[in-house]
Order: C-alpha cells, then structure tokens, then sequence
C-alpha cells in the first residue's frame, strides 16, 4: 500500500512540474496565392428553332396565319438546348420592332443567353472582347435555304454591336451573359420543314 502511494506521489510531483515549464509557440504565415487570367466560356452546342405559322405571319404584318397584311405584331419563337453548361434555355426571338414583310432579306433573329462567361482579367485591366462570326451561312432543306449573315452581339450592353469590350463584372463569381443576332435572308424560303445546319461562332477574348 505504501509503495503505491508513494508512487502516486512521485507521479504528481512529475507532472505538476511539467506543467509549470510548459510553453507555448505562434508563428504568422503569411500566404500569396497567384491566379492566373482565365476565361471560360459556356454555349449552348445546338439551338433549335420553331417558327409558328402565327409568328411568320406576324413578321409579315399579319394577325394571323391566313390574314391580309396588317400591322406588324409579336412573333415569339422557342427554343430548346440539345447539349450545353448553362442553365435553362435561351429566349429566341424574330425582331419585329421594324416591320420587316417589305424586305424579307433582312429579318432579325435575336438569341439571347446563348452562351456565358466567367474571366479573370490580366492586371492591365482592359477587358474582355466577346464577338461571333457566321460560320456557316446556309440553312437547307432541299432545295430551299435561309441565310445567315451579319451577326452582332450583346452582353453588358444595352444594344447590339459587331463586338463588345466588357470591362465591368468580372470575376469567376460572376457569370456574364452573351446575346446574339443574326440577320436572316428568308427570301429564298419556299418549302416548309426543318432548315439545318447553320452555324455561329461566339469567341471571347481576355483583352491583353
């Protein structure tokens, strides 16, 4: 009994006389991270279009798919994404804010939220370019086409241009989007179906 509190006691004695020479260290690290300029680009890969006999009707000016030209009203199309990294679908849209059924040649195709991106910016601090181009001008069915030509975009801004500086809200938690328009040449449109295969390119560009 007596060797097990003698025991004890050495014990307490060690420990009580560890504690009291504890102590404690801290050093600040000091941490740099480098980004790099980044740009990430997300796009609908395959946009499908339907026109209802109502809608072309009111691209021509008319009321309705029988009507006799009138004044020019809403002609709303939709559309949906086959494959893509955005969410939802884009609001595809004929123009009629300037009667079009004189000049059939020029009939304005407005896809918004087609594409989005997120960038980092160099330190220069100039932006980024977002543009697109017409890569393939044709849509056929038969031996009927719709062209393609003329392509503006739209991202911060608030009309349409041949191309956009965006110097304003970037950032990786900021997704910007991107509009574009097309000018259609409907003229040569005599067979009703599908017109496939024509293409828009949208390139953005970190500014250097």
């Amino acid at each position: 009994m007596r060797k097990f509190v003698a025991a004890a006691l050495v014990l307490a004695a060690v420990s009580f006389g560890y504690q009291q020479h504890a102590r404690a260290a801290s050093v600040a690290v000091d941490v740099d991270i480098n980004l790099p300029s980044i740009l990430i680009l997300y796009c609908f890969t395959d946009v499908d279009v339907t026109v209802s006999a109502a809608a072309m009707a009111a691209l021509l000016g008319a009321t309705g798919a029988d009507s006799s030209v009138t004044d020019p009203g809403p002609a709303t199309i939709t559309a949906a994404h086959v494959a893509g990294d955005l969410v939802g679908a884009p609001t595809v849209a004929l123009d009629t804010s300037i009667p079009s059924g004189a000049n059939m040649s020029d009939v304005k195709l407005n896809m918004n939220d087609i594409c989005a991106f997120r960038a980092i910016e160099p330190a220069t601090g100039n932006g980024v370019n977002v543009d697109a181009t017409v890569t393939d001008a044709v849509l056929n069915n038969g031996t009927a086409t719709i062209g393609f030509s003329n392509p503006l975009v739209r991202a911060v801004a608030a009309g349409f241009a041949v191309d956009e500086d965006v110097t304003a809200g970037l950032g990786l938690g900021n997704v910007i989007p991107i509009d574009v328009q097309v000018q259609m040449d409907l003229t040569s449109a005599s067979i009703a179906g599908d017109y496939i295969d024509g293409e828009v390119t949208v390139v953005a560009l970190v500014n250097p």
